[in-house]
């Protein structure tokens, strides 16, 4: 019988789905897997605070963890360190009898506005990217707490992220990380602490989980957990961190080097020495902030503006052709008319109907995904290169991310690219940092030498 090699697992809490990534010891993939995310829709007519919301219950995200494991069994007895990484701005609270029922929405939702604009009122944005890092926004943790305040929900417990909820599940154990708590609003990257005077403004009491950094052993898996998943028994566990973040550790990404993550959402993260103030805020669309880069002191900037996996689906969906379908018709075509940022917000907040688009666009399905590859790749650019500004970036950029797997999508990039692109050729680089986050924890490296991704370091 042929023994099962060691590995270690990484997972990835996506808005779309989850994904689990087996690396050997020498770094290299093992095997992986995906399921579904269970994030939906709530219907309007549920008589709870959350009717009409997007999100999923805790035990929904942890019965579909469950079955990314099942899939992967036959590799399941080797695994020897376990890391998770995910999604920011949404969580829950565990408190002594498990976890509260409180709807986890989705981290895109914008339902607290209340919140973000009571903050901006008081304190102004200035202060506010001071004290965290960023601007106020209606999808952080603080701004979802807010407003589920605002509905009489205030539920006990400590509060953790969806990895931290994943990590609790198989070890007892909760706690946070910095890059991840940087998407509460109220976490300062800067001091590693939570501003409880932000709280105290919003009118609200929040039991932080404890923050620490990727790669320490937050807990172990318990016998429960193992003969739950088939992992085995006292495996360390470690949250890897925010899933973009994350990604850039798992693509084997240098300081110097701007990294655009290509999924949902598409942020653009670059090396910030954390004894530099925050930059001040500018006229840049989107938004500026400060994260943690996992598994180390130093810290990262990050810009982001659009999302283009909901935009796509939106343009799909008016198009009525499946996106490998359109990416088959986009491939070839040149670049014509890039569709601009209010087109492109437009369709991801579904704002735009088939009247809305030009005719030019659903007469001819190929050339229009084409465009709004063109439009996304446009306005990334003007980001990258305020970021090269700001960062003092020199070096290539380096893509990552499922966008990776669209041909048209990367040329787009590379005809607007200034430094040259490195494209990872591991589009679940998430997956594979938390992986190699949990070598740290396992002691099979440190977290300042990983092994180097596929087909050598960028």
């Amino acid at each position: 019988m042929t023994p099962v090699p060691q590995t270690l697992l990484g997972l990835d809490l996506g808005t779309s789905a989850l994904k689990a990534t087996l690396v050997g010891l020498d770094g290299s993939r093992v095997a992986g897997g995906s399921v579904r995310s269970p994030f939906a829709p709530t219907p309007t007519t549920t008589p709870t605070p959350s009717a009409g919301t997007t999100g999923t219950r805790v035990d929904d995200l942890l019965t579909s963890v469950d079955a990314l494991l099942a899939d992967l069994a036959p590799w399941l007895p080797g695994v020897v360190g376990v890391g998770v990484a995910g999604l920011g701005e949404s969580g829950g609270w565990v408190g002594p009898d498990g976890v509260a029922d409180v709807p986890m929405l989705v981290w895109h939702d914008r339902y607290g506005r209340a919140t973000a604009d009571l903050l901006v009122a008081t304190l102004g944005q200035e202060e506010l990217v001071r004290r965290t890092g960023r601007r106020a926004r209606s999808w952080t943790t603080l701004s979802k707490i807010g407003w589920l305040a605002d509905r009489g929900v205030r539920p006990t417990g400590r509060w953790t992220g969806a990895a931290g909820l994943v990590v609790w599940a198989l070890t007892g154990e909760v706690a946070q990380e910095p890059s991840l708590a940087a998407t509460s609003g109220a976490f300062d990257p800067t001091t590693g602490r939570y501003d409880d005077d932000l709280l105290a403004l919003v009118g609200v009491t929040v039991d932080w989980a404890p923050v620490v950094r990727a790669g320490t052993r937050v807990g172990v898996v318990t016998a429960a957990a193992a003969g739950r998943t088939g992992l085995p028994d006292g495996v360390p566990v470690t949250i890897a961190g925010h899933d973009h973040p994350v990604g850039v550790v798992g693509a084997g990404a240098r300081p110097e080097m701007v990294t655009d993550s290509m999924g949902t959402g598409e942020p653009l993260l670059v090396g910030w020495d954390a004894a530099r103030p925050v930059p001040a805020l500018d006229d840049l669309p989107g938004h500026l902030t400060l994260t943690g880069w996992p598994g180390r002191s130093a810290l990262m900037l990050l810009w982001e503006h659009l999302r283009p996996g909901r935009g796509l689906e939106g343009l799909a969906g008016l198009l009525e052709l499946p996106r490998a379908e359109l990416e088959r018709r986009a491939e070839d075509r040149p670049a014509r008319r890039p569709l601009d940022a209010a087109v492109l917000l437009g369709l991801e907040d579904g704002l735009l109907g088939p009247d809305d688009l030009p005719r030019h666009l659903l007469d001819d399905p190929g050339q229009a995904w084409a465009d709004a590859l063109d439009g996304y790749a446009e306005q990334a650019a003007v980001g990258e290169a305020r970021l090269r500004d700001l960062g003092g970036a020199d070096g290539p950029t380096l893509l990552t991310g499922g966008g990776t797997r669209s041909p048209r999508w990367v040329r787009a990039k590379r005809e607007r690219s200034t430094h040259g692109l490195v494209v990872v050729d591991d589009p679940e680089s998430v997956a594979r940092g938390a992986a190699l986050l949990a070598g740290v924890a396992a002691g099979c490296w440190t977290a300042d030498h990983l092994p180097t991704p596929p087909g050598g370091r960028p």
